[in-house]
């Protein structure tokens, strides 16, 4: 059996428009430049001039939030996506280490209402260790470090960096620039 594991935020979910939103809500300031624009970096609102302290209110919001993470946007793909891994004969398992209130009952909803039923969500920044021990195969992940420690941890795991604005800097990690090109890989996988 296949083992496939996914991260939601900046893979499958649009995690920045909200926090954008969130930012500008929270703090009574809109930094930002003209929407929409390319976000380069992983802590890009301290980019944009606000505080740690800012952020750290931010954050607090999110985490108190009973919605935040069920009204997220998907990304363009996430509906065909989800809805081909259906069709897979395979084990899935959304792993993010989204923080907060009832964050993996909201991560459920959310993959429910966007084309994944009965959805396996694991909450843990130890990506590399979940790959490693749940034997997943394929990964697919939007953070530089964590598919940097999926390579090193989990040798037996083939990574994928989606190719986002953010993570250009990746070693020894295939970047993609699609979920579609992700799933034509899986199917490789099938077909060893």
């Amino acid at each position: 059996m296949i083992t496939i594991g996914i991260d939601i935020d900046g893979v499958i979910a649009d995690f920045n428009k909200d926090f954008i939103e969130k930012s500008i809500e929270v703090t009574g300031r809109d930094l930002y430049p003209e929407r929409p624009f390319e976000i380069t970096t992983w802590n890009y609102p301290e980019s944009y001039g606000y505080s740690n302290e800012e952020v750290h209110k931010i954050w607090k919001e999110i985490k108190t939030s009973p919605d935040f993470w069920s009204n997220l946007q998907p990304s363009p793909e996430t509906h065909d996506f989800l809805e081909e891994l259906c069709y897979l004969d395979a084990d899935f398992y959304f792993i993010t280490a989204r923080p907060g209130l009832r964050s993996k009952l909201q991560t459920e909803i959310w993959l429910e209402l966007h084309g994944f039923p009965k959805p396996t969500v694991l909450i843990s920044g130890d990506k590399d260790g979940l790959c490693k021990s749940l034997g997943v195969n394929f990964y697919i992940d939007d953070k530089v470090e964590n598919c940097e420690h999926v390579e090193i941890y989990s040798p037996a795991t083939m990574c994928y960096m989606l190719a986002r604005p953010w993570n250009r800097k990746v070693k020894g990690v295939p970047r993609i620039d699609t979920l579609y090109e992700f799933l034509g890989e899986i199917r490789k996988g099938f077909e060893e």
